[in-house]
This record gives structure tokens, C-alpha cells and sequence, in this order.
């Protein structure tokens, strides 16, 4: 099985939270590469771990729209 693997431009991660939050939209890349960041948590600070949680916290309310771009 072939694995994909998901970029992010380079922004910081607050820049990336803060669009998504100004839009309240995340396309699929972006969820994806998000998810791989937490899965890596152990290279972030709490900051940036807070800032995960709370995106994905508002996927799971349904306060962000997903997109498929």
C-alpha cells in the first residue's frame, strides 16, 4: 500500500490556525497534514499542541466546513 504524504506551505503552524479559524474552512490537506503534526506532538510546544486541539475540537462541533481542495 502506497502512503501519502501531505505538505503544508510554509507557515507556522499559528499562521495556518489562524486562517482556518478567520474562515472557518480546512481543506482535506490540511486536515491531514494537521493530523500527522499531533501525531508528532512530541516536536511541538504546548502552544501549538493547544492550537490542534482546538481546530480539531471544532471539526469535531462542526463550527469548521471541510472542504475537498
Amino acid at each position: 500500500m502506497k502512503t501519502q504524504t501531505y505538505t503544508l506551505p510554509q507557515l507556522s503552524i499559528g499562521q495556518i490556525m489562524s486562517q482556518i479559524q478567520t474562515t472557518s474552512r480546512i481543506t482535506r490537506t490540511e486536515q491531514e497534514s494537521l493530523w500527522q503534526l499531533m501525531r508528532s506532538a512530541d516536536r511541538l510546544n504546548p502552544e501549538e499542541i493547544g492550537q490542534l486541539q482546538r481546530v480539531f475540537d471544532d471539526l469535531q462541533k462542526g463550527f469548521l466546513r471541510v472542504e475537498l481542495s
